[in-house]
């Protein structure tokens, strides 16, 4: 198994069907420390079984890749709508307000958004397109290989990041970013390049956690705002160096 990450084990039952699956694989890669944390129920010889990497993404080279549609002037949108059909729409509406009217206040850059789930985050760009101005460029861009895309991150002036693996990929490319978390997957991406300043974006409580979903509007602003005018960027280092030691771990097993 390879590239998972794992909230809580926390039930018998769980951990009984984690030690069945573990005694039927050769190895489980996880790619953030808190999933490791979560096996420590496990007896020795399991235990060693579990290794530690990071996004196997961040051990994959990027393709050459110009474009006219991205340079310093232009803010990158990767967002994801929490939302199912016809699921909390007066929350939805608020979130496509929210976003709207963040972007209709920098009408000195290009918006771009990039849809990471074709369906639905082109759906959501959609939405969010109707509401805001005329005069406001904000184009979709879509792609099919992420190495060819990756790149463009780095000539934006900021990529706002609610999706993961946009944020693994503005790590990657020392790309300036803000991050709106809506899972400990992206909380725990960011503590191992220690950053500490992002959004947070509701919390997992129960079964229905998108009935908690929520963030501070005037923190994201004012995040936006800074990285704006203070560039901040992560060294991306140490997780290229920890994916591409999972990705011999994987290949050698491939090839054997």
């Amino acid at each position: 198994m390879y590239g998972i990450d794992v909230v809580s084990i926390s039930q018998n039952k769980n951990k009984k069907l984690w030690v069945k699956i573990l005694k039927n694989i050769d190895f489980l890669a996880c790619r953030d420390l808190e999933t490791k944390d979560n096996f420590s129920f496990l007896p020795d010889n399991l235990s060693q079984k579990i290794h530690c990497f990071t996004d196997i993404t961040f051990s994959l080279s990027d393709v050459s890749q110009t474009s006219d549609i991205i340079d310093d002037k232009t803010i990158i949108w990767c967002l994801a709508n929490p939302f199912g059909h016809n699921e909390q729409q007066e929350r939805y509406i608020d979130l496509i307000n929210t976003f709207s009217e963040i972007i209709n206040e920098h009408t000195d850059y290009k918006h771009v958004f990039i849809p990471f789930y074709k369906v639905s985050d082109t759906s959501f760009y959609k939405d969010i397109k109707k509401e805001v101005d005329k005069k406001v460029a904000f184009d979709l861009l879509e792609y099919d290989d992420f190495t060819r895309i990756r790149p463009l991150l780095k000539k934006a002036a900021l990529c706002v990041c609610m999706r993961f693996h946009s944020l693994a990929f503005a790590i990657y490319e020392n790309a300036n970013f803000v991050t709106i978390s809506y899972a400990p997957k992206m909380e725990n991406l960011l503590k191992r390049v220690d950053d500490s300043d992002y959004v947070k974006y509701g919390v997992r409580e129960s079964d229905n956690y998108h009935k908690v979903f929520d963030f501070d509007k005037q923190d994201l602003k004012k995040l936006i705002k800074e990285r704006l005018i203070s560039k901040k960027t992560c060294d991306a280092t140490f997780l290229i160096k920890t994916a591409s030691t999972g990705e011999e771990l994987l290949l050698k097993w491939l090839t054997n």
